[in-house]
């Protein structure tokens, strides 16, 4: 469970480190056009969903959200993809096996019996 109380004694704990750590950001960039990106794991969001038997879930969220479901299950398919479907094939030999020629024609004859 979470305390007000508490939360509030933790901001006055972490609120001074967060402007120190934008000083030191605006003191340290390169260029004054430079970005300064931030991983962001817990939010606000309008929409409260029933859990059940009439509790409603709270509009503060912990956690990477919808967006950040979307974004991991994204990167989840793309790591799967590159980890199973790497050939180890040069693609100009993977081409050349796809070109057909008459050597080929006994291959191509087993395949259509098949």
């Amino acid at each position: 469970m979470l305390f007000t109380d508490i939360l509030d004694a933790k901001k006055n704990i972490i609120q001074p480190e967060f402007e120190r750590l934008f000083e030191l950001a605006i003191e340290n960039q390169q260029h004054s056009n430079d970005l300064l990106l931030l991983v962001m794991n817990g939010f606000y969001t309008p929409n409260v969903f029933d859990m059940g038997n009439g509790v409603m879930s709270s509009h503060y969220v912990i956690g990477p959200g919808i967006e950040g479901h979307s974004e991991s299950l994204h990167y989840d398919f793309i790591h799967a993809y590159r980890s199973n479907y790497i050939s180890e094939k040069y693609f100009t030999d993977y081409l050349a096996d796809l070109e057909f020629s008459p050597e080929k024609q006994q291959i191509i004859a087993e395949l259509k019996v098949c």
